[in-house]
């Protein structure tokens, strides 16, 4: 035994199917240069700095939106909205009168909100891509360039403390995997990384040990790298044998784009099952009327697989402001007023739609924490046209009160990236346990099974379009648990739907059986894909 030689693994969090070997190329980051606190005649020139920091930043932001594929552009756009934030450079302008220079100003405006939102794990997820735009910022007030210079040739696995969506979109065919000591499996680059086909580990602890020209393989499937690893030591994920013509349960698609729309179609989704509605508008300043709202609907109906289509309303929360409603208001009106008025309108142009198109069109409102919301959510909706009226489960106080909307509610769809935030309140971008961000969490199943059990003696469809999913595995145990349908992303669609087709009704149930007998996440999804192994020989 002493001939063999050991093999060192670092763990992380998987992100992608396919493993992928190459050579370290480690990420050096330049710092911007310090500069002292202004004196008070210099206020007005720190601001203008300041203006012109954002302003430069936003700039590469929608330069890049031009050449990025759909998922990209998405981020790109939200990263943009949050950048330009009012409230964010009102409150660096107050740092700056306060003797702060510009650049630190903006980072003591990104760490208030950081302190704001801390207790919530849900809007950590803002507070990180914020320190993301902060360092751009500050590079460009500095004059530092941010960009990458990478090789056009090789094939590199990158190592860094943390990746941008900047930065992705600076990538070379050289680049072939990234590894991360931060982020999470739903962050922003994790969801760029995923679009692109590039296997990532994120929040892998020990990444600096790294060294630049080392041998790696990422083996994204057992969450893992390993050094001068071979492909014959990678994991594969788990192939089905398609037995049925059509799944267990109807397999629909989460959009956010017309281009996200077709592909769905050509995907044979079921339905569409998850519209983020407010991606359509995000590059709006404009506040859209009735009319151009029913205009952008109708084109992407069209677009849409067969099947209902499940209509998503703008959150309008302070947290994530849609673009047109960023700007200051005259008024006084509170978020909650106002919002209500935008989702009247929108419902307005969805039952103008529903009448001429002859679609079908369910509406859910995000974030519910209560019976007291999901009231007033349907007797909006209700009030204003003939819809199928759901919310998203994705607070965990909710739960508790959806037995008390029997006979109301005709639908919900679970959020499992948000529930799970909700459940053992962590950062999922950060996690100090890796096992925390897993939806083979035992408390995230055990909530579903409660979910889908009470939903089932209400009369109450349950779907399920978080990121869980669109894991083929996870999907057989929702079937199992009792859901009623999954929305993936457009690119799983197929795979979802061959591990539905691949066993029966009881299968699933043992599925889902076996992995509410795990006493960790790893130990979930292990008895999981045993279970599952054996029924696909």
């Amino acid at each position: 035994m002493s001939g063999l030689k050991e093999i060192r693994t670092l763990k992380g969090v998987g992100v992608g199917l396919r493993a992928q070997r190459g050579e370290v190329f480690t990420v050096q980051k330049s710092a911007p240069n310090s500069k002292p606190n202004p004196e008070p005649e210099d206020f007005q020139e720190e601001k203008r700095a300041l203006q012109r920091g954002i302003s430069k930043v936003s700039f590469q932001l929608n330069q890049l939106q031009q050449q990025a594929e759909p998922t990209a552009r998405d981020v790109l756009i939200a990263l943009d909205l949050m950048l330009n934030d009012v409230s964010l450079r009102e409150k660096a302008e107050q740092e700056i009168l306060l003797g702060s220079s510009a650049s630190e100003a903006f980072f003591a405006a990104v760490r208030e909100f950081e302190e704001l939102v801390s207790p919530d794990p849900v809007l950590m997820e803002r507070a990180a891509d914020l320190r993301d735009l902060a360092d751009q910022v500050s590079a460009a007030i500095s004059g530092v360039t941010t960009s990458l210079v990478l090789p056009e040739k090789g094939e590199l696995v990158l190592v860094a403390t943390d990746i941008s969506a900047i930065e992705i979109m600076q990538f070379t065919p050289a680049v072939v995997g990234v590894i991360t000591q931060f982020g999470g499996p739903t962050s922003h680059a994790a969801i760029m990384c995923r679009a692109l086909d590039i296997p990532m580990l994120v929040a892998c602890s020990e990444a600096s040990q790294l060294l630049s020209g080392e041998a790696v393989l990422i083996d994204p499937v057992a969450d893992r790298v390993v050094v001068g690893g071979s492909y014959e030591l990678s994991t594969q994920p788990m192939s089905f044998q398609v037995r049925m013509p059509e799944p267990l349960i109807p397999v629909l698609a989460n959009i956010g784009s017309m281009e996200d729309a077709s592909l769905a179609t050509t995907s044979r989704a079921n339905g569409t099952g998850l519209v983020r509605t407010e991606m359509l508008f995000m590059g709006r300043s404009q506040r859209p009327t009735i009319d151009e709202q029913a205009l952008i609907y109708g084109k992407l109906l069209e677009r849409c697989p067969a099947g209902p289509t499940v209509m998503r309303t703008f959150d309008v929360s302070e947290d994530k402001p849609v673009a047109f409603l960023t700007e200051r208001r005259t008024d006084n009106r509170s978020w909650n007023e106002l919002g209500e008025e935008l989702i009247a309108e929108q419902l307005t142009s969805l039952a103008q739609l529903q009448l001429t198109l002859g679609k079908e069109i369910w509406v859910m409102a995000p974030m519910v924490s209560d019976a007291r919301q999901a009231l007033e959510f349907i007797q909006l909706a209700r009030s204003i046209g003939d819809f199928r009226i759901g919310v998203m489960v994705e607070v965990a106080t909710l739960i508790k009160d959806l037995a008390q909307l029997q006979g109301k509610l005709d639908f919900i769809s679970v959020g499992t990236n948000d529930l799970l935030n909700s459940l053992m309140k962590t950062d999922r971008l950060n996690p100090a346990d890796l096992s925390l961000t897993s939806h083979w969490q035992p408390e995230l199943i055990s909530a579903l099974a409660e979910i889908a059990r009470v939903c089932s003696d209400a009369g109450i469809h349950s779907g399920v379009c978080g990121e869980s999913a669109s894991d083929p595995a996870f999907s057989v145990v929702l079937a199992g648990l009792g859901f009623d349908s999954v929305s993936a992303s457009p690119s799983q669609v197929g795979q979802v739907r061959a591990a539905l087709s691949s066993l029966s009704s009881s299968q699933a149930r043992e599925v889902a059986a076996a992995a509410q007998l795990g006493l960790s996440a790893d130990q979930a999804k292990t008895l999981a894909l045993a279970k599952l192994a054996g029924f696909q020989g």
